[in-house]
């Protein structure tokens, strides 16, 4: 029976024979596109097609693909033979090419370059909005002798790999919240915030969210640096 995913296929099988390296069948591309959507199988996939496709066409919706796990599927269809690992990456490559046009937003080959593009722009704002809207981490800042306003990245993590995460896919971010850089080095008496929340972001399918961040609330410790080998102290 055909389905969106007929034409990519289709067309990546085509092309890969042109190329003249060796050739995954139509059922071996299913799979293989399966893998890319965060399906084990494509027989798992089957009958969320219907709910994929409609996913797919919302204005918000970003499809992120799983390609480790499908370069892995193509080398393993076409035999564990080092001499087809480059075909399997090449096979992989040709159907993403043919995927591209499927969603109505964005499509990204890795959760870090979603990242870049839907929350690194973003948390900024939402930490320093919480310096007056949440008591929590006003009451920190309150501990700090200088206003904070320079928000600076420490770490982020996704809580669970997009594709196994459930009706959310959280990141978690911490920053460090700093008065205005004047001699560009720390001295003893600094004084600053750390600060860490969750950016949440709404599960479409295994593969596909919302482009629309929803940012928790954040929590705050305010700190003093007293050396370069730790955060610092914190002020109680």
């Amino acid at each position: 029976m055909s389905n969106f995913l007929s034409t990519p296929v289709l067309s990546a099988q085509q092309k890969a024979k042109t190329l003249g390296i060796p050739v995954l069948s139509r059922s071996q591309y299913l799979e293989v596109a399966a893998s890319l959507f965060g399906y084990k199988q494509y027989k798992l996939m089957k009958p969320s097609l219907p709910g994929i496709e409609n996913a797919l066409k919302r204005a918000e919706a970003a499809l992120i693909l799983d390609v480790g796990s499908a370069n892995r599927r193509a080398y393993r269809l076409l035999g564990d033979d080092h001499a087809n690992f480059k075909a399997a990456k090449q096979n992989v490559e040709l159907l993403v090419d043919e995927l591209r046009s499927l969603p109505a937003g964005p499509l990204y080959m890795s959760e870090d370059d979603f990242y870049l593009d839907h929350v690194q722009p973003f948390y900024e704002a939402h930490f320093l909005s919480q310096l007056n809207t949440n008591p929590q981490v006003s009451a920190e800042h309150d501990k700090v002798r200088e206003h904070c306003s320079r928000v600076e990245y420490q770490d982020s993590d996704f809580i669970k790999p997009v594709w196994v995460s459930r009706e959310v896919w959280e990141v978690s971010l911490g920053v460090s919240i700093e008065a205005p850089k004047r001699t560009g080095t720390h001295n003893e008496s600094d004084e600053y915030l750390l600060a860490w929340c969750e950016a949440q972001f709404q599960k479409l399918d295994r593969a596909i969210v919302s482009t629309r961040i929803h940012f928790l609330d954040a929590r705050a410790q305010a700190t003093r640096f007293y050396n370069t080998t730790s955060f610092g102290e914190r002020i109680l």
